[in-house]
């Protein structure tokens, strides 16, 4: 039953031409449509060409669902409509207001201090981050982060350095003909691994520094043209420096030191702490209170 999952999210994965999504029964699945699935996916590499929009959506996709088998999303309706509320307003005022499947934002129910994104933008945020935020300036900073990373494509971009896609070339027409059901067993559990590949960079690794610094610089925009005030990201790294000083999981262990992060922007941010309204607190407030 997982080979054929996997299977499944192969041939999803790389014929995702329409909007609507199928899953078809198992006995529809036959060695022509690997066969074509394998070709199709070595012609997408082989040619060095990004992944079409519904092929990202379908991987981030089969990211969130991993992340979600470690994680519980926290039964609290009222308040993941409002952090959704808050992330497509971001994402709307963006340079990339839309995207195929459209921008998801979930929170985990969990005291750890994390935030990530996937391909595809799934955004995901624990209890534990909300929490750490005194107001919407500051979780609307957290959730801009995130969608830079997606918007940047950075989930995108480790895909391609992961066990994916040395499968994904390796794999043609007339190598998958010779393939019998052992053969493409492994390759369907190494393409699980790659997958996993994907969830323990954003959980447990977390991105270079290099792709946190430039995600701060392009969410400062994001909150500015949103409304918010980008001296909240500087409020949230400040706290993290505090905070997060000896934490060895989560937030910690997934993102440079929150000390570096604030050299890195503080010359670029433009408002103040005078400029986060309290109107919009007292918003947060609101939904917070039962978190």
């Amino acid at each position: 039953m997982k080979f054929k999952l996997i299977i499944i999210a192969l041939i999803l994965l790389f014929t995702s031409g329409c909007k609507e999504m199928k899953i078809p029964d198992f006995s529809e699945i036959t060695a022509e449509d690997i066969q074509k699935t394998f070709k199709f996916a070595g012609k997408v590499y082989n040619a060095a060409k990004d992944l079409t929009p519904e092929q990202e959506y379908y991987v981030g996709r089969s990211v969130a669902a991993t992340i979600l088998g470690r994680y519980k999303v926290y039964n609290n309706p009222n308040i993941n409509n409002y952090i959704n509320k808050i992330g497509r307003l971001i994402s709307i005022n963006s340079s990339v207001p839309e995207i195929f499947g459209g921008y998801h934002f979930t929170v985990l129910d969990s005291m750890e201090i994390n935030a990530f994104a996937t391909p595809g933008g799934f955004v995901f945020i624990t209890r534990g981050m909300l929490k750490m935020c005194k107001n919407e300036d500051e979780l609307a900073a957290v959730l801009a982060h995130e969608i830079s990373h997606v918007q940047l494509k950075h989930g995108l971009k480790s895909i391609k350095e992961s066990r994916f896609t040395s499968i994904a070339t390796s794999l043609t027409m007339d190598a998958a003909k010779e393939y019998g059901s052992q053969e493409l067993a492994k390759v369907t559990e190494a393409f699980e691994d790659s997958l996993n590949d994907i969830v323990n960079t954003l959980v447990v690794s977390g991105y270079s520094r290099e792709y946190e610094k430039e995600a701060d610089r392009y969410a400062l925009n994001l909150l500015k043209v949103s409304g918010y005030a980008d001296f909240a990201m500087l409020g949230m790294l400040n706290k993290m420096s505090l905070q997060l000083q000896n934490d060895k999981r989560g937030f910690g262990s997934t993102h440079p030191k929150a000390s570096e992060r604030i050299g890195s922007i503080r010359n670029e941010v433009r408002s103040k702490s005078s400029d986060i309204f309290i109107n919009r607190t007292k918003r947060f407030i609101y939904f917070m209170k039962n978190v």
